[in-house]
């Protein structure tokens, strides 16, 4: 690889790199990042993270944004995981059982929790899970024992950030049994750091529900005057006039407890003094419908993921194609979020284990490959339609691949090589059958009888 000085003229020849080397860097990300905190917020209502990591967990209590994050988790979750071997050797192929041992099958942790938990990257931002290793005596391999899950309230500052813009140490506050906060820290190359679309290699991500902050904050409000409008008999406020006469200011500060005190319940009354007036205030001539301002709040809400097709229904809007393209938009969504993931499992997870077990896999051509299958369920209808007619275009063979992959992809139950072979000795039979069902005379083959052929004076004697 050649490089291009700063004045404009090539390296010479004896300067070439013989080597890989990383040439000094000149620029920066432009991350705001001092001692360790990252001050990209622009909102004060979302500084120090401390304060946005409270605002984020309220924010997950909200019905609309809970129903948006169980949308996108559930499907992930139900979709299965399986490695695959990078080759079909015996070395590759025991790796790639190992693998599944480790994270998939494994006895010492849940993978599905891990998944579950990760999965709060979206609406933190970030998510840290620490490599704990064991060595098994047994086989002298160092085994995945856990994949501890790091409390995002636990975050004090990022540390040693290098050249190209990535940190490279997580500093943590932690209380233990000790009356004081502990501080602890740990190389984030031990470690599976998750990144929700992080800008200028924002170690703390962006936020899916960043977005959502203002119209979440204007309907949670909306929400508050709406009750308490209901509970005045829909937003009128009590109004009281004094009559003629002394009010002593003991007086006055009674009327007032009285009248901030007025609900709509089985205990409302209010006592009017002689010649006093109590009457509620209305509006005014212009009424706005609240329920109406915090349904458009919620209906931007659920746009943030293209998860409209929740309610389409609901509110008696939208047409199947509409909901088909949403639901097509999503699927996208989703897929994202798992290349993102499987991403981060590949390259933090599986090379770090195989670095550690380099002495035990020397003949592998490569890692194993960690597969995450797409969430939904496939339309067998379709998916039999458009197998059978590329079949007889000739553009599909069918394999036994062909049968397995669609066996597993449509959750039907596999098919062993006996059964397979059992399956083709039957058809084969069958067609023998067939045919000399149809043609007898090919059956008896050299037993067919001999005859003759008259014409005129020559006989022929044919078999």
């Amino acid at each position: 690889m050649t490089t291009q000085q700063r004045n404009g003229t090539n390296p010479k020849p004896e300067e070439k790199l013989t080597e890989k080397k990383t040439l000094a860097v000149e620029l920066g990300t432009g991350l705001s990042i001092w001692a360790g905190v990252v001050s990209e917020e622009y909102l004060p209502e979302l500084r120090p993270w401390s304060k946005a990591h409270k605002v984020i967990t309220e924010m997950q209590d909200d019905v609309v944004l809970g129903t948006l994050l169980e949308s996108v988790s559930v499907p992930l979750l139900d979709s299965p995981f399986l490695v695959e071997a990078a080759s079909d050797s015996d070395a590759d192929k025991e790796a790639a059982e190992w693998l599944q041992k480790n994270t998939i099958d494994s006895e010492s942790f849940s993978w599905l929790d891990h998944v579950e938990e990760s999965l709060s990257f979206m609406s933190m931002g970030w998510f840290l899970a620490e490599i704990v290793l064991e060595l098994q005596k047994e086989d002298g391999r160092f085994w995945l024992k856990d994949l501890m899950p790091i409390g995002h309230d636990t975050l004090l500052r990022w540390d040693n950030p290098d050249d190209l813009g990535y940190v490279k140490t997580f500093v943590q506050q932690i209380r233990t049994n000790s009356t004081m906060p502990e501080t602890r820290s740990a190389s984030l190359d031990k470690m599976l750091h998750f990144t929700f679309r992080g800008p200028k290699r924002n170690p703390m991500g962006r936020s899916l529900f960043r977005n959502l902050y203002r119209p979440w904050y204007f309907a949670k409000n909306l929400q508050v005057v709406e009750a308490i409008g209901a509970e005045r008999d829909v937003g009128n406020v009590p109004v009281f006039e004094m009559g003629e006469g002394y009010y002593t200011d003991d007086d006055i500060a009674k009327i007032k407890t009285a009248l901030s005190g007025l609900r709509m319940d089985e205990t409302a009354y209010l006592i009017v003094p002689n010649g006093a007036k109590a009457s509620p205030f209305g509006a005014g001539g212009k009424v706005y419908d609240i329920r109406t301002i915090i349904r458009d709040y919620q209906h931007l809400m659920r746009q943030r993921f293209f998860m409209d097709f929740v309610s389409l229904g609901s509110e008696q809007v939208g047409t199947q194609a509409l909901a088909k393209e949403e639901t097509s938009f999503f699927s996208l969504a989703l897929g994202s979020v798992q290349r993102r993931m499987v991403e981060v499992w590949s390259k933090q997870l599986i090379n770090y284990l195989f670095f550690w077990n380099r002495a035990s896999f020397p003949e592998i051509t490569g890692p194993p490959k960690l597969i995450w299958r797409k969430p939904g369920k496939l339309n067998v209808q379709s998916v039999a339609q458009s197998v059978s007619t590329l079949v007889s275009s000739n553009v599909f063979t069918p394999t036994s691949s062909l049968e397995d992959n669609l066996r597993e992809a449509m959750e039907l139950p596999p098919i062993t090589e006996q059964e397979r072979e059992e399956y083709r000795n039957q058809q084969l039979e069958r067609a023998k059958e067939e045919q000399a069902m149809f043609n007898p005379q090919e059956t008896q083959g050299a037993e067919k009888p001999k005859g003759e052929i008259s014409g005129g004076d020559t006989k022929t004697t044919v078999a």
